[in-house]
């Protein structure tokens, strides 16, 4: 005779496995590690990256140069690329593109011949770009009351005067670029 302590226990117990998925199979976890890199290269981080999926990469950008990552075999930093102070990078996937800036200058590569970088403007100290998709321009903050915007393409630049002192977190989407202006405390767009 089983007593009524033994069978409450096991009903307890089939009740948490119930309730765990005991008996149930297990869905496999919804993410999986497919890769791993360093962080960073001769002891510096990376502080900015852009993807291009066509050409399955991931660039990163350091202190010390532009360096890429394969995407179907993320296991190995490759580059650089060219050795600059890399700020900030920003992808323009319908030119094939690749803008950066540096404490000095604003460019870019071409994905085909990514170790020539093109100068778009020297002497630049940018605080932030970004690239608008529809009408292909490229967006740069400085601590100037303008925006300066460059024809990506051709590299043709215009200014957009600013409500206040200058402009900062620059983020595109399509036909549209949002910003915060220093020392107002509203967000723009363009």
């Amino acid at each position: 005779m089983v007593s009524s302590s033994a069978a409450r226990y096991a009903l307890i117990a089939a009740a948490a496995a119930a309730l765990l998925g005991g008996g149930q199979r297990a869905e496999p976890p919804p993410y999986a590690v497919v890769g791993h890199v360093p962080d960073r290269v001769d002891g510096q981080v990376f502080r900015t990256f852009a993807c291009d999926p066509a050409a399955n990469r991931l660039y990163a950008g350091s202190d010390r140069g532009l360096f890429w990552i394969d995407l179907a075999e993320p296991t190995r930093i490759k580059g650089p690329l060219f050795r600059k102070d890399i700020r900030k990078l920003e992808f323009a996937e319908n030119l094939g593109r690749l803008f950066y800036f540096t404490d000095e200058e604003v460019g870019f590569i071409d994905v085909g011949e990514p170790e020539s970088p093109k100068r778009l403007s020297a002497g630049m100290r940018a605080l932030d770009l970004a690239y608008e998709p529809v009408r292909r321009e490229l967006y740069v903050a400085t601590r100037d009351p303008w925006l300066h915007v460059f024809q990506a393409h051709s590299g043709e630049r215009t200014r957009i005067d600013l409500p206040g002192w200058f402009a900062s977190s620059l983020e595109a989407a399509p036909g549209r670029v949002y910003m915060n202006v220093s020392p107002k405390t509203s967000l723009y767009v363009v």
